[in-house]
């Protein structure tokens, strides 16, 4: 939305039209644009059916308010999940290191580890550490380099068409890497997974979890039923402030194509 500037505008002037601001030279003042600029503007808010013939706002327009905030809302949290300002950290040492030592900092394994070498992330150890230990870092200079683990969605058949007794295992087994956290929702996945000896990391929470996981770099796939399917979905959709959106895939086992 940030890049369509026609769509910013739009909805200025409407939120000064909903504070009762009809005056379009007041109204060209705050938006900072010409007169003539507002003038044209309101000619496609009423042809558009925003705005009606005595410059009130319609609920077409007040609906198009609320999802331009909401666009712009989501944006903002994607931008403060990504850039955070933070000038002391824990980490695990990845070698010896001894207080004020200048230390990189580097994702592995989700988790932040501080070695004595260059890195997008420096800063200076406040304690001494063996390798393996904790070890705080103050000073933080420059963005650590990290990649936004993936999250894969697997939909298995409903428990009316068969569950887990419906499941493909050669299918299901080709999914799983190693490099993978692997998460359940529901009591057909939990199942499966058992059936299959295949290892769970995220029993309880896994949309969460799964998404913290990508945050720290980590990549997850969790296995779901047709039925609990949606609540997955709207989880995984659903933004939260200072958390970006992580992008899912969706593999479908089901035999439901809805």
């Amino acid at each position: 939305m940030l890049n369509k500037k026609s769509e910013m505008t739009k909805l200025s002037i409407l939120i000064e039209i909903m504070h009762e601001n009809k005056k379009i030279k007041d109204i060209a003042k705050v938006v900072n644009i010409t007169i003539q600029g507002v003038s044209e503007y309101i000619k496609i808010l009423r042809k558009e059916g925003l705005i009606d013939k005595d410059m009130r706002i319609t609920p077409k327009g007040t609906a198009f308010v609320i999802d331009k905030i909401e666009e712009l809302r989501s944006y903002v949290s994607n931008i403060i999940g990504q850039v955070k300002i933070i000038k002391t950290t824990e980490a695990v040492a990845g070698e010896d290191i001894k207080k004020d030592d200048r230390v990189g900092l580097f994702i592995e394994n989700g988790y932040l580890v501080a070695k004595r070498k260059k890195s997008p992330s420096q800063g200076i150890s406040i304690n001494d550490a063996f390798k393996g230990e904790d070890v705080g870092v103050r000073d933080l200079d420059g963005i650590i380099d990290l990649k936004l683990g993936t999250i894969k969605v697997c939909r298995l058949p409903s428990i009316s068409d068969g569950g887990s007794r419906a499941v493909d295992i050669n299918k299901v087994k080709s999914l799983i890497s190693e490099n993978e956290k692997i998460g359940v929702f529901g009591a057909v996945a939990y199942v499966t997974l058992k059936k299959l000896n295949i290892n769970i990391d995220f029993e309880f929470g896994a949309v969460k979890a799964s998404q913290e996981a990508a945050h720290r770099g980590i990549s997850s796939i969790i296995f779901v039923s047709s039925d609990l399917f949606k609540y997955v979905i709207e989880d995984l959709e659903r933004t939260y402030p200072g958390i970006s959106f992580v992008p899912y895939k969706i593999i479908d086992f089901s035999n439901v194509h809805s």
